[in-house]
């Protein structure tokens, strides 16, 4: 009954100057995120195998996922629970067209929504009794910093937000959650990659 949860961020992404908000708020990793993650994929693959692998539908996070998926022959699917539909550049946030008004309240809940996904396959195949059942997630800043927050219980958005924005979410990391769907235990640790 109990599973790991292996979040891994884009690497460096683009600071698109663009006119049209889709764009902009859709980036994808600059050569040297797309450099990070290839150098990041040997090491990510000694993690696996992995039983279920997501990413974010963002072209950022797509890029992370192909990457390290490519390099070690691997699978993914992309989820809204794992999308942040904005970017961040010089604080300022620009919305994807239709995600105006969405922000840590829905990142929050596109967060438990992912853990009841997970949980939900993870209890379907408890029949056939998976030893160690991993999944690798491939996310934004702000989506890890929700899924923290419900690993830790903490229901404060601002707690949560200034977690997205402190100094213990970096690049080139990995996040490791362990979850206890029995006891509905969870725990958080970082385990740095470079």
């Amino acid at each position: 009954m109990i599973y790991n949860l292996i979040c891994f961020l884009h690497q460096e992404k683009l600071n698109v100057v663009s006119d049209n908000a889709a764009i902009r708020a859709n980036p994808p990793q600059t050569e040297k995120g797309m450099i990070d993650a290839h150098a990041l994929a040997p090491v990510i693959g000694t993690l696996g195998p992995f039983d279920k692998i997501y990413a974010g539908r963002t072209a950022r996070t797509n890029d992370a996922s192909s990457a390290v998926c490519m390099h070690n022959r691997w699978d993914w699917q992309t989820t809204e629970y794992l999308n942040q539909n904005s970017s961040r550049e010089n604080g300022v946030t620009v919305a994807y067209p239709g995600s105006e008004n969405e922000f840590y309240p829905e990142w929050y809940q596109m967060g438990k929504d992912f853990i009841w996904l997970l949980d939900t396959y993870y209890n379907h195949f408890t029949a056939i009794d998976i030893p160690k059942f991993k999944v690798l997630a491939f996310t934004s800043r702000a989506n890890l910093a929700c899924l923290w927050g419900i690993s830790q219980r903490i229901i404060d958005l601002e707690v949560i937000k200034e977690f997205a924005r402190g100094e213990i979410i970096k690049k080139r990391s990995i996040y490791v959650f362990k979850r206890n769907t029995k006891a509905m235990e969870n725990t958080f640790r970082l385990q740095k990659m470079l």
